[in-house]
Parts: structure tokens; C-alpha cells; sequence
């Protein structure tokens, strides 16, 4: 039996200096269930057309010649628009392919996504076991009543079978499967520019220890499962050696999710060699490093760390279920220029119970932690959130796919997000985003540092000032009339 997995363009910018700062991402949950599916005798292929660009007649040309008996999609919402094109592209071609839909937005809205009439079987959840399931019970004619972990259309009517318990070890999975990738899509950005270095990611974890309410990653992954760091780290190298990628992205929720895990996996990259070789950066809570922690990461070949700081506000912080004190956020920010780690801090505006001075105290806030790299990005109400079980007409909500995309939000001028927090107008919120980006980078000092340390090379300044400035001076009229 042959199966395709796709992972849908996001409908972005591909042409100027905007689609430079439109980084690859691997697909590693595809690269999981490909690898699951290939080892027991399953005929695998993916195509990454968000990374390749590939046009949906390239797609299809190639399921003319693949002739899958299967096509699987994953599915962020951003992405469902371009995956209801093709599936029904592909139905038109061969009504007999089997359509299956997963990741975070099929799993949260299930009934949803098979509404569309386009898809067979909705994946909900981890989808290795469970896609492996399915396509032997397609494969062998079988029922799926039995399936954990599926929603399907039975009798006229939709069928939700019982979630599937999330698998206990992780490290039981195969590797991810790379090889049915074009590896040299995949470079680590320079800031937030295209790189030069092959990079992938690695999992050290499954789930998160959190449960803020602007965060579906517990839709997918219910529960906090740890691999083994020398497992870990002996992926790191066997990639490493068979593809020359020597950065990796640590993608877990947060990493190290325990001091000693990240003492561990420190300890063993160092043994090795590896941190001579290799370069890698993570995300992490900010109540959970330490100046000491730091100083073994760094010393193991960690370039930079990534902070989820969201607000200024504790108060807003309480109310997102964040589970930080911002003293929490201020020391792990000295802790990492102690370590001589680069940062990058994620700020959110518009969150539950954000004001026009809650948001200006965010502003501040990032200021005054100063990290190398400040995101600041509009509340997203992502399906399968809190935030977004919170809206009345959030079914309806989540049909409107071009909402849930951060970059067509920013670039929009008055485009309405899809939550807006009580007390704020859409005015004021995307002026608030793009006072943010000024205060922040447009400061000489901030400027000057970010050159001499390369965060942003001589060489990007022009395209980085027509890219940012110009595009955040859109703002400057709308920020007058908030004040």
C-alpha cells in the first residue's frame, strides 16, 4: 500500500524581501509517521510543499505518478485552506484515494474538518500508532470501529472513537525519517533571516508542563513523556554523521524540561565531542534555568535559547495561566548574558485581560529585559486553546482560516484579529504591535549592539530596514490617534 503525507503550503508571500524572512520548517511529526509506517513495510513518501514551494499542479503531478492509495495531511489551521484545495483536487483525479487529516486543527475540530465532504478520516492526537491503524484496516478491507483515536463519517453521520492514551515512551518510536526529505530546504536563520547551515530539529520530550490558555500543544500531546538524553543525543549524531546538519532546533514545549536532564544531555554532548561540532538552540521556561544550568548548556554547544516572557503585566500573566513571576523572567534573562547565550523573548498583546496600558507595560517590560530578538505577535485564539473554546461563535471561528495567520495579521493594517480582549479596539491593538517593533529596535544602543554581536549582519541592514521600518510606519498614524 502507498501512502502520501503532505505538508500543506501556508498560503504566504513568495516573492521580495518578505518570503526571505519566511523560514523552512521541517515536518517533523510527518518525518515520525513516515518512519513509524515505513518500518512496518508501508510504501512512504512526503512532500514538504510549504518548504519547496512546490505549486499544487506539481502535487498533483506527482500523485499521478506515485499513485497513493492514501493522501495524509498535516494540519495547523493556517494550513486547512490549502489542504481542502488539494484534497479536493485529488478527489477530482481519484475518488478512491483515502483523505486523512491530523495535527492540532483536525484534532480540535474534527467534526469540522470532516464536514467539508472532502476528507475520509480524521487522525486525532499522536498519529504514528493510530496512522498505522488505519491504513492496515484500509489496506485489509477491516473495520474501524476499533481504531483509537479517529473520527470518521459512519451512516450518514460522524463517528468519534475513544481518544488514544498517549504512547508512555517516546524513544520506542524510530527516528524521524529524513531521507524522504530534500534536507537542504532546512538552514538556520541568520535572525530573522534565511541561513546558510543545515538544520533540523530534534524532540527531547513529548507534552509540556503548562497549560496556558493561548496554547493548544496539549491538544495533540495530552501528557509530559521524557526521552533518555543519551537516546537523544545519539540521534543528534547519527544525523550529524549521515547528513552533514550540524544545528539543531531542540522542538520540545520546553527543554530542559528537569535540571538534570539538561546536566545529562550537557554531559554527554561534551563527552562526545559533539559540542565542538554542533550547535543547537532551544525554548525554556524561565523558572526552570539557572546561571549554573546555562554555563553547562552553553558549554555543550547551546547558541541560543528562546523565552515565552508573553506579558509585563502579572496580572495578565495570572489570568494566561503562564505559572511565571516576572522576577522569574528577569533573572533567567541575567542568567542567560551570564552564560553569554543569545536570547530571544516571545511577547504576546491582546491577551485575556490585556489593556492599552497592560500592553504598554509589556512593552517596557521587553525593554527593559532587552533580549537580543523580541517577537511581538497579536493574541491568536488557536484552535484547540482555551482562549479559543472561550469565544461563543469559536466553531464558526475556526472556518475562518486567514484569521489564525500571524504574518498576514501583521502585515494587514486593520485586519480584524480573531480575539480581541474586551477594553481594546483593533486600532489600537495593531498600533500597539507596531510601537512594540520601534521602541524596541529602533533604539541607537540596541541597533549598534545587535550589528557588533551579529544578530543582525551589515549585510541585512538594508533589506532588514526597508522589510521592518517601512512596514511598522504603516502604524504611525493609527499609534497618533491612540494616544
Amino acid at each position: 500500500m502507498r501512502i502520501l503525507l503532505i505538508n500543506p503550503d501556508w498560503g504566504l508571500p513568495r516573492r521580495g524581501l518578505y518570503s526571505r524572512i519566511r523560514p523552512a520548517i521541517p515536518p517533523a511529526g510527518l518525518a515520525y509517521i513516515a518512519s513509524y509506517l515505513r518500518e512496518k513495510s508501508f510504501d512512504v513518501r512526503i512532500i514538504d510543499q510549504y518548504s519547496s514551494h512546490m505549486s499544487d499542479a506539481g502535487v498533483m503531478r506527482y500523485i499521478r505518478g506515485f499513485k497513493p492509495d492514501i493522501v495524509g495531511f498535516s494540519c495547523i489551521t493556517v494550513a486547512m485552506e490549502k489542504a481542502e484545495t488539494l484534497s479536493a483536487l485529488i478527489k477530482k483525479y481519484n475518488p478512491g484515494i483515502k483523505i486523512v487529516m491530523g495535527n492540532v486543527h483536525p484534532t480540535a475540530l474534527p467534526e469540522e474538518t470532516l464536514s467539508s465532504g472532502l476528507v475520509d478520516f480524521v487522525v486525532r492526537g499522536e498519529g504514528e500508532i493510530t496512522m498505522h491503524e488505519l491504513a492496515a484496516a484500509i489496506r485489509d478491507s477491516a473495520g474501524f470501529e476499533t481504531i483509537e483515536g479517529i473520527s470518521y463519517v459512519k451512516d450518514g453521520g460522524i463517528k468519534h472513537n475513544p481518544d488514544r492514551l498517549a504512547a508512555d515512551e517516546p524513544d520506542n518510536f524510530p527516528e524521524p525519517a529524513w531521507d524522504l526529505l530534500d534536507i537542504s530546504l532546512y538552514r538556520v536563520g541568520e535572525s530573522f533571516f534565511e541561513g546558510k547551515e543545515l538544520m533540523l530539529p530534534v524532540f527531547a520530550s513529548r507534552g509540556c508542563p503548562s497549560s496556558c490558555v493561548f496554547c493548544a500543544h496539549s491538544t495533540v500531546f495530552p501528557a509530559v513523556r521524557r526521552r533518555n538524553m543519551k537516546r537523544v543525543v545519539d540521534e543528534i549524531e547519527r544525523v550529524y554523521i549521515k547528513y552533514g546538519v550540524s544545528h539543531f532546533g531542540i522542538s520540545d514545549s520546553c527543554f530542559p524540561m528537569t535540571k538534570k536532564d539538561g546536566e545529562e544531555f550537557a554531559a554527554e554532548m561534551i563527552r562526545r565531542g559533539l559540542h565542538k561540532k554542533i550547535r543547537w538552540f532551544s525554548e525554556a521556561r524561565a523558572d526552570m534555568v539557572d546561571t549554573e544550568l546555562l554555563r553547562k548548556l552553553k558549554a555543550a554547544g547551546a547558541e541560543s535559547i528562546f523565552f515565552g516572557f508573553e506579558s509585563g503585566s502579572q496580572r495578565v500573566l495570572d489570568r494566561a495561566c503562564k505559572n511565571i513571576l516576572l522576577k522569574d523572567a528577569e533573572a533567567a534573562m541575567r542568567a542567560a548574558k551570564e552564560a553569554g547565550i543569545k536570547t530571544s523573548g516571545f511577547f504576546m498583546l491582546g491577551l485575556p485581560g490585556d489593556t492599552y496600558e497592560s500592553c504598554r507595560e509589556t512593552i517596557r517590560f521587553a525593554k527593559k529585559l532587552d533580549p537580543d530578538v523580541a517577537i511581538f505577535q497579536i493574541t491568536m485564539p488557536y484552535p484547540g486553546s482555551e482562549i479559543f473554546y472561550s469565544i461563543e461563535n469559536h466553531r464558526e471561528l475556526g472556518k475562518e482560516y486567514h484569521l489564525f495567520s500571524a504574518w498576514r495579521n501583521f502585515v494587514s493594517e486593520g485586519m480584524k484579529p480573531a480575539y480581541l480582549p474586551e477594553g481594546l479596539t483593533v486600532k489600537e491593538l495593531h498600533a500597539l504591535q507596531r510601537r512594540a517593533f520601534m521602541e524596541f529596535y529602533l533604539r541607537p544602543g540596541k541597533m549598534l549592539k545587535n550589528v557588533i554581536k551579529g544578530i543582525f549582519p551589515l549585510k541585512y541592514i538594508p533589506a532588514g530596514f526597508i522589510i521592518f521600518v517601512g512596514m511598522l510606519l504603516q502604524g504611525v498614524r493609527s499609534l497618533h490617534r491612540t494616544e
